[in-house]
């Protein structure tokens, strides 16, 4: 039996329309044989959305319905998708060439899905999670909640676990962070609580990750070395949900959410830190109508990022939102408020 693989994403060509959810979008990830590089079926793949649709039709399955297929009699012919069964069986296809292989780090490093699903319970406990029951109500503060995969942590009792999900959907990192029940602030005494998942895991030496592309999960050793964090916006596995909605920029993870409740016209997306806003976390914007929300304080240098962003992300539009500056007191400028605040 032949290897197969999920498809990398290089361009649009790459990408088909889920048979099952039939999303306007292109979100279907084929599998390809992972010698040849051809497509098996044109049904065989992985729909992006899993939180909304979850197809994913394997090879397995595949082979296991079509069991005349799994012994192809033909020469594979490039762009048939799969081996022609029309063939003569007295037909032999030759063995392709042994090629030396080696191995290759992985581009970027995923928390295996068990761990993201595990977190996404035991809300009573969540000090943000019981914030926004009060603030929006139980309906409106659950449908966020669900929307953006919020988590909970036992690091600290109380606190709250954000998921850097990507437009696949997969966990490159998740943040934690701890809030007052009452006013929804971060607590920062007697130090600030923040942590990572994968560094915590990896301290723990219990932690396991999912290479790109192959499917797998597989235990890792401990060398903070051998895990590769490529950051992504917080929220980004919103966007193939809403491909024709502006994407609203702003830093905090809690901004965005709160955001998204009163201006739900927008898809809203956090960078996690002023510095995180470049090119590299911002790849899923490509083809986008922006606009950036930067905390008092940062909008020159937002302005700044964002001239230079344009011209990198292919067919993206970005304006930076001024609100904040116009409208603010010197007392707000002191206190570093963000557009959360003032929602």
């Amino acid at each position: 039996m032949h290897q197969f693989t999920l498809q990398p994403h290089t361009t649009a060509s790459t990408r088909y329309h889920c048979p099952q959810c039939k999303h306007q979008s292109k979100t279907l990830v084929p599998y390809i044989n992972a010698q040849t590089g051809q497509q098996l079926a044109a049904n065989v793949g992985r729909c992006n959305r899993q939180d909304k649709c979850g197809y994913h039709y394997k090879p397995r399955q595949y082979f296991a319905d079509n069991p005349a297929k799994s012994k192809p009699a033909g020469r594979w012919q490039p762009g048939r998708g799969a081996y022609p069964f029309s063939q003569p069986k007295t037909y032999t296809r030759p063995a392709p060439p042994r090629v030396k292989t080696t191995a290759v780090a992985p581009a970027c490093s995923y928390i295996d899905d068990n761990k993201v699903a595990a977190s996404l319970k035991m809300y009573n406990q969540n000090n943000f999670v019981n914030f926004l029951t009060r603030k929006l109500g139980a309906q409106p503060a659950a449908k966020l909640v669900t929307a953006y995969r919020i988590g909970t942590s036992k690091h600290w009792p109380g606190a709250t676990l954000f998921w850097q999900l990507d437009s696949s959907g997969r966990a490159r990192t998740g943040k934690i962070m701890l809030y007052h029940t009452e006013t929804g602030k971060r607590v920062k005494e007697p130090f600030n609580h923040i942590a990572w998942v994968h560094a915590l895991l990896m301290r723990n030496a219990k932690w396991r990750i999912r290479n790109e592309g192959d499917g797998k999960t597989s235990a890792i050793g401990t060398s903070h070395s051998a895990f590769v964090l490529k950051q992504c916006l917080f929220g980004e596995h919103l966007l193939a949900q809403y491909p024709h909605k502006t994407v609203a920029v702003v830093e905090s993870e809690k901004t965005a959410i709160i955001a998204a409740h009163q201006a739900p016209q927008y898809v809203w997306v956090a960078t996690g830190c002023a510095g995180n806003l470049n090119a590299a976390i911002c790849q899923a914007l490509a083809h986008r109508k922006v606009i950036l929300y930067p905390d008092l304080g940062a909008y020159h240098r937002w302005k700044a990022i964002a001239a230079g962003l344009q011209p990198m992300l292919k067919g993206s539009r970005f304006t930076v939102s001024g609100l904040l500056e116009r409208s603010a007191t010197d007392e707000d400028r002191e206190r570093g408020l963000d557009l959360g605040d003032y929602l």
